[in-house]
């Protein structure tokens, strides 16, 4: 239902934007950890829409989901979770439903040549590793304690694993892509992120987290209520998932949602 929607949608926002010749402006608010990717789509997207213009604001899913409940002039959101896009939802601030996107698993970012050998989970646990994290209610925050939670006490790890890794943290980032820059700037080890960051920091080693050990984020789009390009953050979220938008966030080390999402 939804893949028929929009793509009316596409084709009318298009149409209109090729006939009235009126400068249009699209507002887009994203999750920090898939900011490159966005930039891309927006990029491709607006080279093939005349008369639009695409601005984007990166951050921290729970921080720009405040901003929007604040009053920023946000026209589509698009949240590294479910529950902050869920939320605007509930407040009538957002169009229900929300639209699943994407997806993509958390993996381990080391320095390169990974120096202190560090080859699993528990590995950060060890004395002496410093570790970067994201600050509380950064959605990869949450994933994070679902991850480590599971494997406290598994396989052999410590039932105190959660402490030991808590202990080794040196910094609380305002989002995933600081906790990246932490590991790439030399002052942390190794820290926990996305797959897809992981993806797109090629100077950086990365130590697969097993799928049957890993939690899996869920990528949720919004169409802000009160926007005035209602319209238009439909088409764009159409295109996003139509195939050339898949092709896009596939390449991107992005996954695409599951049938049942």
């Amino acid at each position: 239902m939804f893949v028929a929607l929009a793509s009316v949608a596409l084709a009318a926002w298009l149409s209109a934007c090729r006939g009235s010749g009126e400068h249009r402006t699209l507002t887009i608010y994203a999750a920090a950890s898939i900011g490159p990717t966005v930039q891309r789509a927006v990029e491709r997207y607006a080279s093939a829409v005349p008369n639009l213009e695409v601005v984007t604001s990166t951050g921290s899913s729970a921080a720009l989901r405040v901003q929007i409940e604040q009053g920023a002039p946000a026209d589509l959101f698009l949240s590294a979770d479910v529950k902050n896009a869920q939320t605007l939802a509930d407040a009538g601030i957002a169009e229900s439903p929300l639209i699943p996107f994407a997806r993509t698993v958390l993996t381990i970012i080391v320095r390169p040549g990974n120096p202190l050998g560090i080859r699993i989970v528990a590995d950060l646990a060890k004395p002496g590793v410093r570790v970067a994290a994201a600050a509380e209610g950064v959605p990869v925050t949450s994933y994070v304690a679902q991850l480590l939670e599971a494997q406290a006490g598994r396989g052999g790890n410590p039932p105190d694993l959660v402490a030991r890794i808590a202990s080794n943290v040196i910094s609380e980032e305002e989002d995933v892509q600081a906790v990246a820059s932490r590991v790439r700037l030399g002052e942390a080890d190794a820290a926990i992120v996305y797959e897809v960051v992981s993806f797109g920091a090629r100077d950086l080693e990365t130590i697969a987290i097993p799928d049957d050990e890993n939690v899996e984020a869920v990528y949720a789009a919004a169409v802000i209520a009160k926007s005035s390009q209602r319209d238009g953050a439909r088409a764009f979220l159409a295109w996003l998932t139509g195939p050339d938008g898949s092709a896009l966030l596939t390449d991107s080390g992005l996954r695409l949602p599951r049938p049942s999402q």
